[in-house]
């Protein structure tokens, strides 16, 4: 049905699939990541469900455009599809990638192998409000603190207006003890 002639019928297909357990139809949202328009909310299903599994095709996506900067390039499937997502799969895809990040040991997450992951979600989180706190929140809980301050100063450069509080209620959460370090 993803491939019949019909876009209603593709939508209703690929929001169907979204309904159900990952773990009923994780093989067929896989073998369809390489959808145009559905592949990226099939990932971030699967990567909600199990982001250590694709990890770097979540690292993929993340590194692409998000289409809701660039409108004109979206297929009336896929805008049928993020509505009914009620969401950009891409932003879907960042969330299951720093969900991965964040259930990782402060240890694990410093090491080298976990820079390029880092190194995504600080350039998405250094200009994106919306993802600026949370990004900080990871690096700070998990004692990266040179990677938190350079961060804290990208993002603060990148977006001139953007209040301070992102930070400062990361920060006072961890003094009280209502966020945890990992």
């Amino acid at each position: 049905m993803l491939s019949d002639s019909s876009a209603q019928v593709q939508v209703a297909a690929a929001l169907s699939l979204m309904a159900f357990p990952v773990d009923k139809v994780k093989a067929i949202l896989i073998a369809n990541l390489g959808n145009a328009n559905f592949g990226s909310g099939f990932l971030a299903r699967v990567g909600d469900a199990d982001p250590g599994a694709v990890r770097d095709q979540l690292l993929n996506e993340c590194r692409k455009p998000d289409p809701m900067r660039s409108p004109g390039s979206m297929t009336q499937q896929f805008i049928a599809f993020q509505n009914g997502l009620a969401t950009s799969p891409h932003t879907l895809c960042l969330h299951a990638l720093i969900k991965y990040l964040d259930g990782l040991s402060g240890r694990e997450l410093s090491k080298s192998d976990y820079a390029k992951y880092l190194d995504e979600i600080e350039k998405i989180g250094a200009v994106d409000p919306s993802q600026t706190g949370k990004v900080y929140e990871v690096l700070a809980t998990h004692r990266l603190v040179s990677r938190a301050s350079a961060f804290k100063q990208r993002a603060i450069a990148s977006q001139p207006s953007l209040p301070l509080i992102a930070f400062e209620q990361v920060d006072r959460e961890i003094q009280s003890g209502s966020l945890k370090m990992k």
